[in-house]
This record gives C-alpha cells, structure tokens and sequence, in this order.
C-alpha cells in the first residue's frame, strides 16, 4: 500500500525532517491519537524506502491488535496525514519569514496589540530589502507589507494615512504585470502546442502601458515582456537575443525553479527557429546551456537532472565542440544520481564517439546501457541504427529496423506522437536503402516526402544522407 498519501508525504522528507515530524507528534501541545504516533514510529524505521509496507503489515505495528479492519486502519492513516501536511506548512512558514510576519501581524490585530505592529512592519520592510531575489513574491510580500503598514495608520485616523498608498498600488500593479506576463506567455505556448483558444485579455494594453511605463524598468517585468514579445512579434529575433541578455545580467535576483523556467522560453524559442530550418540557433542553445551551468541553476540538491546531462551533450556534440562535451561528460559524472549514472554516462559516451566516428566504441558502450527506460531505448537503437549504416552492416540493419518496428508497435509507453516520429524515420531509412546511386528521381522523391512527413525523427540525419547519397 506504498501509494498512501502520509507515505508519498514521509518520502519526501530527509532524515532531520522525519525526526523533527516526530518530536512534534510526540509534544503535548499537538494532540494526536497514540496510535497515529505508534504508526508513525513504525514508518520511521521503513524509512526512506518503505519496502515491505502493506496493510497487513502496518495493522501489526500497532500493538494490542487494536486495529483489526482497514476502516480503522485508514483512520489512523488519515490522522497522521493530517499530522504531516501541518509539518509541511510549518516547514514553509519557517522558509518565508516575511510571510510569518504578515500572519503575526494580523494576530496581534485580531487581539489588539496593535502597539506593536510599527517594529513588526519595519522588521519586514528589512527583510525584504535585505532579500537578494526580485520575482513576483517579493513584490507580493512587498505589497503585503505597505498594506499592512497602511490598515495599522488607518485604524488609528491618522492623516498621514494616504502616504504610503502609492507604494502599495505600485507594488500591486507591478506583482499583477509579472503574472499577467508570465502566464500569458504559458498560454501562448499552450495555444500554439493544443490548439487551445486563448483570448488575450488586456494583454495588449499591458504591453501598450509598459512602453511608456517605469514598470518596464523592473527586471522581472522587462524579462517576461521580452518572452511575450518574442513569442508574438515580427521579427521575433531582437526580443530574444533582448531576453537573453537580461538573464545573462539580472539571473541572481530570481529563484533558481523560476530562472531555469525563463531559460526554457528561450530554448524552446531557438529549437522553434531550428525546426523552421535556422540551424545557426543550435549555437544559441549550446550558449544558453553553459549559462545555466555558469549559474549552477540546472543544479538541483547537488545534482543534474540525467536528462539535462543527455541534452546538453546532444547540443555540444552537434554544434562540433567534440572537447568540451568530452570534459562535460567526464567533469559531470559524478552530478549524476547514483542509480543513474553509469546508465548517463554509457549513453553519453557512446554519442560522442557516434560523432567522432568510432562506430565500434558507440557500439560497445550502446551494450552498457541498460534498457530501464523508453528513451534511452528509443535513443540507443537509433544511435545503432545510424552506427550500423555508417559501418554498410546492412544484414544487422535490417535486422535491427524489424525489431525496433515491433517494439514501437508493442509498446503502450510510447506517445502516439513518438511513435508516428519513430515510424516515420524507419520508412525513411529503409527508402533509403532501398536507393540505387546515381537515381536522382528516386532520390529527389525521397527528399520530397521527408519535407512532407510530420512529424518524423532525425530528420537532420536523414537529409543528410539523402543529399550526400552519390558520395
């Protein structure tokens, strides 16, 4: 029963964390059933793995047989959720000082101890003055803050209570502009991927007001003005390269989650101009990686995503930077989770020597890297695939082409949209095998339904081969 919500909760809590939950559930102060607490205890010794964990299980942790249904057992299990979701919201009270601030104030005026409040105001104003970041929250806070300050004149009809509105409806206005921006550029993204109507609502006079506006001069502004701009005008160019270098010179003043998400706008920008034929923005991708492994801001708890490990790689290896992805690949080895890693690094070696030409390494290494998951079983048979034409192996490609044909006909983790990009390159590779050299009507018509066929994989090779084929 390892899909139970406390168990989820319990997962993801390190060791400190699990012993804190526990000197909470066990104070007086936080009143739970002690059957809850003796669940708890027995959890905490499956920690951090919960193998073995089952009904019957956790119905024998508790002694005296004092739950002998799954009724009962499931409200013991909802108790102590209750107990863990409180703990994850202390936990982010203690995260956000200002945050804490603001609700003691609103104490202090529910129980009229508003004498206080000018040193709790001051102290936050500090605090978020101190604060190195400038996203959407801080100007929230900010607001909050200026709110605050104001109801506290305000109660007292104080005419200086007008003074400090203006800080207020600026910090309003700014926290509504940055999300007005922000989600308008998801939605642009999502109208353009789905098909999903979106019908931008104020968006244009946001955009008409911040021309002539100081707010644009805000860095969090300015930047998710330039990704809408970018996503929506013509030419586009100038908003990128505009983007780029705000977060190149503004990056420190957003959270690390909320840094890498303007990042993908950009990559995603570049792999949009790739797909339409730009290939110069390859170069613009390669660029953008190494600026978020500058910034460390694809580093997440002392590791790199495997996949981020996989794509940056890719990138190096494709605009031809052979001794950079060479150290890359070593240098960040060891960034990898420890159940991933060698699996990462196989598969990451053997593209390399792929692009370096040594066929037999690719190979080799290809024999490494265990089939645990679909992508890297979609990438490895294509990098074999590709090995084996380079080397004329035609009777193993053959081969090779049939089986992977059947596993994506077989496989149900596949999308439908892999699956049709995957299928569609096999047609392809075996047109082309198929071609005579020197028939260039053959060879013109190949060429002509790969521009005609969406969506297909590794297009880039193929056209490749294609236009180099009498060579």
């Amino acid at each position: 029963m390892q899909s139970g919500k406390v168990i989820a909760i319990l997962k993801t809590l390190n060791k400190h964390e699990i012993r804190k939950l526990g000197k909470i559930l066990h104070s007086p102060y936080f009143r739970i059933k002690k059957e809850a607490i003796q669940l708890f205890e027995y959890l905490e010794k499956k920690h951090p793995h919960f193998e073995d964990v089952d009904k019957s299980k956790l119905k024998e942790a508790l002694p005296g047989g004092l739950v002998s249904d799954d009724k009962s057992l499931r409200y013991i299990m909802s108790e102590l959720t209750k107990a863990a979701e409180y703990f994850l919201v202390l936990k982010e009270l203690e995260s956000s000082e200002a945050e804490k601030n603001h609700l003691l104030l609103k104490a202090y005026r529910k129980k009229n101890l508003l004498k206080y409040a000018p040193a709790l105001i001051e102290r936050n104003r500090k605090l978020l003055n101190r604060s190195p970041l400038r996203d959407d929250k801080h100007f929230f806070l900010s607001f909050l803050t200026e709110k605050d300050h104001y109801e506290y004149v305000a109660s007292g009809r104080n005419v200086a209570v007008h003074k400090n509105l203006k800080r207020i409806i600026l910090d309003l206005d700014t926290f509504y502009i940055i999300n007005k921006l922000k989600l308008s550029a998801e939605m642009i993204n999502l109208s353009e991927a789905w098909a999903v109507e979106y019908d931008p609502v104020m968006l244009n006079e946001i955009l008409h007001h911040l021309k002539n506006s100081k707010n644009i001069d805000t860095p969090a502004v300015r930047i998710y003005y330039e990704i809408v701009k970018m996503l929506t005008s013509t030419p586009s160019e100038p908003h990128y390269f505009h983007l780029k270098d705000l977060l190149k010179t503004h990056g420190a003043l957003f959270p690390r989650e909320e840094l890498n998400d303007m990042y993908i706008f950009a990559r995603n920008y570049c792999a949009q101009k790739i797909n339409n034929g730009d290939s110069s923005y390859l170069s613009e991708v390669f660029d953008l990686y190494r600026m978020l492994l500058e910034d460390e801001v694809l580093i997440v708890n002392g590791f790199l995503s495997q996949w981020d490990y996989k794509n940056i790689t890719a990138v190096a290896l494709r605009v031809e930077a052979f001794d950079w992805a060479w150290d890359f690949i070593k240098e960040f080895k060891e960034k990898i989770r420890a159940e991933d890693r060698e699996n990462a690094f196989s598969f990451n070696l053997a593209n390399y020597y792929y692009h370096r030409k040594e066929y037999e390494k690719t190979m080799s290494l290809i024999r490494n890297v265990a089939f645990t998951d679909t992508y890297y079983n979609l990438d490895c048979k294509v990098l074999l695939l590709k090995s084996y034409f380079e080397l004329e192996e035609i009777q193993a490609l053959h081969s090779l082409i049939d089986s992977f044909y059947m596993y994506l006909k077989r496989n149900k983790a596949i999308s439908e949209f892999q699956r049709s990009s995957y299928l569609n390159f096999l047609r392809i590779v075996r047109k082309l095998l198929r071609l005579k050299p020197n028939d260039e009507k053959k060879r013109t018509s190949i060429l002509l339904e790969l521009d005609r066929s969406h969506p297909i994989a590794n297009v880039s090779w193929l056209k490749k081969k294609l236009n180099s084929f009498n060579n």
